[in-house]
């Protein structure tokens, strides 16, 4: 079987104890609240992504610090439900 591996990065940006998280209207959920987040472009690095989607996203400059989780979305093997954490 064969499919496409899409790569996302997302910052989870903290600040005076409060996340940051952008919303948008979804026409099947609604309103959604979603850390910044998008795919990786071509050679562009996962780190250079997470600043321009926060950037796109939020309108914030950020420092990138350590990595916090990563996760498999893999609809075609999970009846297109999201796969569980890997930490």
């Amino acid at each position: 079987m064969s499919y496409h591996i899409r790569v996302r990065a997302g910052a989870i940006i903290i600040e005076n104890g409060r996340i940051l998280l952008t919303e948008y209207n979804d026409p099947n959920r609604g309103v959604v609240y979603d850390l910044p987040a998008g795919g990786v472009e071509p050679n562009e690095s996962i780190i250079d992504t997470v600043k321009r989607e926060a950037k796109e996203e939020a309108c914030v400059d950020i420092k990138v610090g350590p990595l916090a989780f990563v996760y498999e979305y893999a609809p075609h093997l999970n009846s297109e439900k999201f796969g569980p954490p890997i930490l």
